[in-house]
């Protein structure tokens, strides 16, 4: 066990996909076990969901159902990529025709943080931090403007 080597255990972060049999079956039981073995621990999920446009198996939609259910009741949260979605970004905006799972994982591969925006920020402050403290990080973050948020989206900070 890897984690008995860990002296601040937070969490653990899962990749997988929903439609393979191994990505599906496979992620469903560990994360069973995860929340058995570390109940309070949190587990983030960052899940491919199957398109027809580039499905290499029959069953993908069968194996999305089933490890859906174990998404909802084992996961604390769920990052979702809808491999459709990413399909239709290649077809209408960059012109490729028919969109392989190399053109789709390039497309994701590129996704940078640091040259997109927010929909929202949460800053987490735990044990003796006081108020002035937590505004002067938020005044910082404000007048530095690195953190672009989307323009549809209000920006206030709720302390």
């Amino acid at each position: 066990r890897l984690t008995e080597n860990c002296t601040g255990l937070q969490g653990f972060l899962i990749f997988h996909s929903f439609g393979g049999g191994t990505g599906s079956g496979f992620t469903s039981l560990l994360m069973e076990h995860l929340s058995v073995d570390y109940g309070k621990k949190s587990k983030l999920q960052f899940s491919i969901y199957p398109a027809p446009q580039v499905s290499t198996a029959v069953v993908e939609p069968y194996n999305s159902v089933l490890t859906t259910h174990t998404t909802l009741e084992h996961s604390d949260c769920a990052f979702m990529v809808d491999n459709e979605a990413i399909y239709d970004i290649c077809r209408r905006n960059l012109d490729v025709e028919r969109p392989s799972y190399t053109n789709l994982n390039r497309l994701i591969s590129q996704c940078d943080p640091r040259h997109g925006k927010y929909m929202a920020v949460c800053l987490l402050y735990r044990g003796d931090v006081v108020p002035k403290d937590v505004n002067k990080a938020i005044a910082s973050i404000k007048t530095r403007r690195t953190i672009q948020f989307v323009d549809w989206c209000p920006t206030g900070f709720k302390v």
